[in-house]
């Protein structure tokens, strides 16, 4: 599949033991510019690694990399969990696995949708647990209705675009 990116970064966020942390993962460039040189200790910035093997073997602690795609301004797009294909009339870009922070974590985090061929950085592979630690994210059966939903089935996730 052709994509068009915008620019290929380092997946970045929170601590995940810290509190205050920030619940986002961004996508940082790979080539900063700095504006001023130091400031108070007030927020962190760290990069992300995959906390097991579930997406690829060997997984657990690769750093993980990110990319942002081009957009039009006639194109909307959108991540669907639980399913793998886009509805009628959307194009999908990547199919995988719905990923956030481990629950017991002091710091919380968005639900993002792994590729389901996950790529590392390079020289990523120290699993250093500073950061974000990302693991898939399973189905929990009571309000979730099961079915259609399986318990403790890992959720896959599509990104659509039209």
């Amino acid at each position: 599949m052709f994509k068009l990116f915008l620019y290929i970064g380092y997946a970045v966020g929170g601590l995940y033991t810290e509190q205050g942390s920030s619940q986002d993962i961004l996508c940082a460039t790979t080539n900063p510019v700095f504006g001023k040189t130091s400031s108070s200790d007030f927020g962190h910035l760290y990069g992300v690694e995959y906390d097991n093997d579930f997406f690829a073997p060997h997984a657990n602690g690769e750093d993980m990399p990110c990319a942002v795609c081009n957009r039009k301004s006639t194109t909307s797009s959108i991540m669907i969990p639980g399913t793998s294909t886009c509805y009628p009339g959307w194009r999908t870009d990547y199919h995988g696995y719905l990923a956030t922070e481990y629950q017991a974590h002091a710091s919380g985090s968005n639900y993002i949708c792994i590729d389901i061929n996950p790529e590392f950085l390079v020289a990523g592979s120290v699993n250093t647990n500073i950061g974000r630690l990302v693991g898939p994210v399973i189905a929990k059966c009571g309000i979730l209705k099961c079915p259609p939903y399986h318990d403790k089935y890992p959720v896959t996730c599509v990104v659509c675009s039209k």
